[in-house]
């Protein structure tokens, strides 16, 4: 017995001995993996952040921003990793380029630090943990992160860095609850010690035995030289190439083993057969409590993991509000640890700020409250997100322990609400707004809502209203004899489809009064397609009626004016056509158009204009008969129908009278405007059978009489016909005369006549058609109406630029070019970018071009012309004021307006000798130039008699076929060449 019982007590303790070592192994491992998870997540989160900055380099809208914002996208990343004490850049050559601490970076060299010489002799991109150091700006060790920086062909570039507090590892591992006698300690897999304990000085002799292996596992090592036993654990940090190692001495692990072995043998030999049924007792309990020890360590496991796993932050907190446990999401959220938060207040988290906002439901829950409560905050992601807090206390025997808190994100929650109210809303404005009366009943077809338009058509109140029968809140009655009308959604309500009102039906009001209405009504069904109510849509047809016969109106007449459109105008003209040619009577048709009418718009705007165009319609309503028709075609333009004419001459009168009536001065603003107008007439049926053939001959009229001078009238003529078919002629052709390069430019020098010298020359415009060349006085008109003045403009501005800087502009002289310039140019949007590309694409100097202006252009809108000439003169261009002296205009702009040239027109030249007021002007406008320092030149010279008389009273330069007629780009040359050799003479 005594043997069975030494035996049972040797098994026992071998059994014991057993469980002792799988017990230490198990926690050694899962002391391990836990220390090795978060070692993981930090070095993760470690290295995201340089890739992500290594990325950040190499992306051309970081490179490309300003200092401050290039340094904040490149290390503001470094707000979300608390434990990163700083990042840096580095050069392939060691030098520190950029850092999170500041814009300036402070020059270092590293280029001896082993984490720079790892990354420089590697052969691909990889972390490197580098061994500790002491840090020369913060004055602590610290562990260096680096990868990697290539180029684009894989060349090595530098390093990008982050540094690691040694001491925030040196708390993580120290932190741990570690047996008496155990070491832990971090080290690189090549046996490089980074944390923890200090490594035993045996470690040398296994550390070659753990480089080989690759797996977690243990090593037990002998005693040797006076050293205890020692057993190794080690597990290798997931992909890092960092090792975690945990030594500890036999004795430690069997200390406890030793203690239960002895008092068991001591039990055995003193209670001999009793202590037999008391061992196997033990031997129960052991095994029920390993069990029960190792279902609490899986329970807690499988619990960790699925607060893990919640879509929710799970916190505990003491009385004291310092954390006691939170799960992971905290991390993914707030970017705080778990561990780290361990221990810390809620309030140092929280911030004073938010503190003294939540401090009373943070109050009611140590009181036992249970609280709910909303949060905004601003994600990782920087989206704002709502969140909502809840708070339970925990109550232990009526007293307050800690406070359970779950954060759950309601962002979507909240967003979807807020959806659901904006439809609600929009749906509510949309049927407040809408001009039909809405009216919704329920199944039975009682009120339940009505629309502003609703309410205000039935007398109702919609409050009021809710609740009461159709019938009563819209009563429906015949348009004639006042009969009932069944209502629309009892119809629809009974059908199940959408029916219509009867025709000529009325809604009586509350207060009696009728309205003629048309609608429709509908059911409503939920989701499933059962009805639940119906709708009625009706309006008021009598405001329909009204409107229509408004339409109607403004389907015929001028909005502006009131006076009939065109559509009526030719309606009313063809019964007079038939009324005149049955009683044989003539009709007049009369184009008339205000003279200059843009120079109103564009001077005092075009609410002036048209208030202008509404008082001229007034003064030609007044001089009609009410037989006669006044209308209006658009823009300034309107027609006269005169009916029933037994003489021409009756047309005439009545023009007549329509130019005394505008030559009366119009009062807009403030501002007397004197206008005039200018009048086309044709006659049936001697100028045209229809009222198009009139019109189109009233139209030729119209613009022979602006050819002459305008403020007249003018009769219809066969001639005028034929000229109008030409001038469209001519318009089509200058269409395509530009592409054909029919349009072409001459060169007519300009000459100082006292030496002989050429001081400029004119560009001016040819046409040459079929091969005859075609006046300018015929096409220039016919471009400036139709508005191809300005592309062929453009051309000769181009081309003359091109061919003097060719030409004019060389090392023994260089004379200006002049190129003229119409209204339509002047005042067109583009004419500076035209002026600017043509002297950049030519290469032309300003001072080389000169720009010229007829004076009438330069009357028609003072302040405008003033503006443009003001940008043209800053591009270093001359002025010039061509054909001066021919307008009815002060002299005084001459002072305000950036001129350099007056031209003396051809008019006064010819005509100086038969007339002597003529002589008269030119010698003054001789004295007005040289006493405003102006440059002046006569054009049209053809005498020597002319050029003596000019250069006797102080003009020397001219131009005129006395000089030289207008010469071709060739001709142009041999005459510069010419000059050229006369003064190489000279």
């Amino acid at each position: 017995m005594t043997l069975l019982i030494a035996g049972l007590s040797a098994y026992l303790a071998r059994a014991d001995f057993q469980a002792t070592w799988d017990r230490a192994d198990e926690r050694d491992a899962h002391l391990l993996t836990h220390v090795g998870q978060q070692l993981d997540r930090l070095f993760s989160a470690a290295d995201s952040t340089l890739q992500g900055l290594q990325s950040d380099l190499h992306d051309p809208l970081v490179q490309s921003a300003s200092p401050v914002l290039r340094h904040r996208l490149l290390f503001g990343r470094l707000q979300d990793r608390p434990a990163l004490g700083s990042l840096q850049v580095m050069d392939r050559f060691g030098l520190v380029k950029e850092e999170a601490a500041s814009l300036n970076s402070a020059p270092g060299e590293v280029d001896e630090r082993d984490y720079f010489r790892a990354q420089r002799d590697a052969n691909e991109d990889a972390l490197f943990v580098s061994g500790p150091y002491l840090s020369k700006v913060t004055g602590q060790r610290e562990l260096g992160l680096s990868r990697r920086l290539n180029g684009g062909q894989g060349q090595f570039q530098g390093v990008v860095l982050g540094t690691l507090n040694q001491a925030y590892l040196q708390n993580l591992i120290e932190g741990l609850e570690l047996e008496h006698g155990a070491a832990l300690w971090l080290e690189r897999r090549d046996g490089t010690w980074l944390a923890g304990a200090p490594r035993p000085a045996e470690a040398t002799e296994w550390l070659p035995q753990l480089s080989e292996l690759s797996g977690p596992g243990h090593l037990r090592l002998p005693a040797a030289r006076g050293l205890p036993t020692r057993v190794i654990s080690y597990l290798n940090v997931q992909d890092w190439p960092l090792r975690l190692v945990l030594a500890r001495s036999r004795g430690s692990i069997e200390a406890a083993w030793w203690q239960r072995t002895a008092g068991i043998a001591g039990v055995t030999l003193m209670l001999m057969i009793g202590c037999l049924g008391m061992a196997a007792l033990f031997e129960r309990e052991l095994r029920r409590r390993q069990r029960v020890s190792l279902q609490l360590s899986h329970a807690e496991g499988h619990l960790r993991t699925i607060l893990n796993h919640l879509p929710s932050l799970v916190s505990y907190w003491d009385r004291d509000w310092r954390n006691l446990f939170a799960n992971h999401l905290h991390r993914d959220w707030f970017g705080l640890l778990p561990e780290f938060m361990r221990g810390e207040r809620l309030p140092d988290l929280l911030g004073a700020t938010m503190t003294r906002r939540y401090g009373y439901h943070l109050e009611q829950a140590l009181l036992g409250r249970a609280q709910t409560f909303e949060w905004p905050v601003q994600g990782p992601d920087h989206v704002p997100r709502t969140l909502l807090v809840s708070l339970a206390p925990d109550l232990r025997a009526g007293e307050v322990a800690g406070v359970f808190a779950q954060i759950v994100d309601i962002s979507e929650r909240k967003q979807a609400e807020a959806q659901v109210f904006e439809e609600k809303e929009r749906f509510r404005v949309t049927l407040s707004s809408i001009g039909d009366a809405v009216i919704t009943v329920d199944v039975h077809g009682r009120v339940t809502y009505l629309n502003p338009v609703a309410e205000l058509m039935t007398g109702w109140r919609n409050d009021l209203a809710q609740g009461l029968a159709v019938e009563r809140v819209m009563p429906i009655v015949h348009s004639q004899d006042g009969s009932p009308v069944r209502s629309p959604v009892r119809v629809a309500l009974e059908l199940q489809k959408t029916v219509g009102l009867a025709t000529e039906s009325a809604l009586v009001r509350l207060d009696g009064q009728r309205f003629d209405i048309e609608d429709s009504a509908a059911p409503i069904t939920d989701r499933h397609g059962d009805i639940i109510g119906a709708v009625m849509v009706f309006h008021d047809i009598s405001e329909m009626r009204s409107m229509a016969i408004r339409m109607a109106h403004l389907a015929q007449h001028d909005a502006l004016t009131g006076l009939p459109n065109r559509l009526l105008l030719h309606d009313r003209a063809q019964h007079a056509i038939d009324m005149a040619q049955r009683d044989g009577r003539q009709v007049a048709v009369m184009y008339l158009d205000l003279d200059r009418f843009k120079t109103v718009n564009d001077s005092l705007g075009h609410e002036a204009g048209d208030r202008l165009l509404v008082e001229f319609s007034r003064r030609l309503s007044t001089a009609i008969r009410n037989t006669d028709i006044l209308s209006r075609q658009g823009g300034d333009e309107f027609v006269v129908l005169q009916t029933g004419l037994s003489d021409p001459a009756q047309a005439g009168q009545l023009a007549q009278k329509l130019l005394r009536l505008c030559a009366a001065p119009f009062m807009l603003h403030g501002h007397e405007l004197n206008v005039s107008a200018s009048i086309g007439i044709s006659l049936y049926p001697g100028d045209g059978e229809s009222f198009d053939e009139l019109a189109k001959h009233a139209d030729a009229a119209l613009y022979a009489a602006k050819s002459a001078g305008r403020n007249r009238f003018h009769f219809f003529t066969r001639a005028l016909g034929v000229a109008a078919q030409e001038r469209l002629q001519q318009e089509q052709a200058l269409k395509s005369a530009l592409q054909n390069q029919e349009i072409y430019v001459e060169y007519q020098p300009k000459v100082d006549f006292s030496s002989d010298e050429l001081v400029g020359v004119e560009a001016l415009v040819r046409w040459r058609r079929n091969g005859q060349v075609v006046s300018p006085a015929q096409f220039i008109p016919v471009a400036e109406d139709s508005g191809q003045i300005v592309e062929i403009g453009r051309h000769v501005l181009r081309t003359a630029c091109r061919d003097a800087c060719e030409v004019l502009v060389g090392p023994l002289f260089s004379v200006p070019v002049a190129v003229n310039v119409s209204i339509r140019q002047l005042t067109d949007p583009g004419f500076i970018g035209d002026l600017k590309a043509a002297l950049a694409e030519s290469g032309l100097p300003g001072h080389a071009l000169e720009i010229e202006v007829t004076e009438s252009v330069l009357m028609q809108n003072m302040e405008a012309a003033a503006e443009v000439l003001g940008k043209i003169k800053a591009l270093g261009v001359r002025i010039a004021i061509d054909d001066f002296g021919t307008g009815y205009s002060s002299l005084a702009y001459l002072a305000s307006l950036p001129v350099d040239v007056l031209k003396i027109d051809k008019f006064f030249v010819d005509a100086y000798a038969t007339h002597p007021k003529n002589m008269a002007v030119i010698t003054a406008i001789i004295d007005l130039a040289q006493h405003l320092r102006l440059d002046v030149i006569a054009e049209g010279v053809e005498t020597r008699s002319q050029a003596d008389f000019l250069l006797a009273h102080g003009c020397r330069c001219m131009q005129g076929f006395y000089f030289s007629r207008p010469l071709s780009l060739a001709a142009l040359q041999e005459y510069a060449k010419r000059m050229q050799t006369e003064l190489l003479r000279a």
